[in-house]
């Protein structure tokens, strides 16, 4: 969707801070939360992403990569696994509660929810198909489709509109907006499509490759 984390190609953000030595984890809450990730919301990456999306703007940008996460995790568990509104609150203030928020979380406090996440482990969806049908050759050019998104998609915001040229077929995938939108089952050709940056932003010198799903593009003509 059209929101503020899709921020790429944006000025007024300031330059990207490089951390020298930087490590995995600033905090060992992040490692708790990259747990409960993978250990079952990571499964489904759309559903994930979209409910980061769904961030107030004034909160995305407050808040670290990590918290990000979290927030993404509450949504998820409420939404999806049927967790009380009120458990999430209770555990939050349990949590709160602990005098150093830097060690580990004492297991009397583990919250209910975050058990009921690790337990809801889907299954991962299927590899991907060959794209026999693709309309696209390597070496076609094609230009994103401009559009305003108000739900999930992949497709970012700064290179709709563009012409770049298709340097290979990756095969068929689950296309991310329709699986949001409770259609996991519709599947299209995904393309690595190669830019110039002088196409995307006027400054020759440098090229960007993306992988972009077939409805996401036309041809340029």
């Amino acid at each position: 969707m059209d929101g503020i984390h899709d921020v790429g190609g944006m000025e007024g953000f300031g330059p990207v801070v490089v951390e020298d030595d930087e490590p995995v984890f600033h905090h060992r809450w992040e490692q708790r939360v990259f747990g409960m990730n993978f250990s079952a919301v990571g499964v489904d990456a759309d559903r994930f992403r979209h409910a980061i999306e769904r961030m107030d703007p004034a909160a995305y940008l407050a808040t670290s990569y990590y918290e990000h996460w979290l927030h993404a995790i509450e949504t998820l568990v409420v939404e999806a696994a049927g967790v009380p509104p009120e458990q999430l609150a209770e555990a939050r203030r349990q949590l709160a509660a602990v005098p150093d928020p830097s060690a580990a979380v004492p297991h009397h406090v583990e919250p209910a929810w975050a058990v009921a996440l690790v337990a809801a482990v889907t299954t991962p969806p299927p590899p991907p198909a060959a794209a026999t049908d693709a309309r696209w050759p390597p070496g076609a050019r094609v230009r994103v489709r401009r559009h305003i998104v108000s739900a999930h998609t992949r497709c970012p915001r700064y290179v709709r509109g563009a012409v770049g040229v298709v340097e290979a077929v990756r095969g068929v995938f689950r296309l991310p907006d329709a699986s949001v939108a409770g259609d996991p089952d519709r599947r299209e050709a995904v393309y690595s499509v190669r830019f110039e940056a002088e196409e995307l932003w006027g400054a020759p010198g440098h090229r960007v490759g993306l992988d972009l799903w077939e409805s996401y593009l036309e041809d340029a003509g």
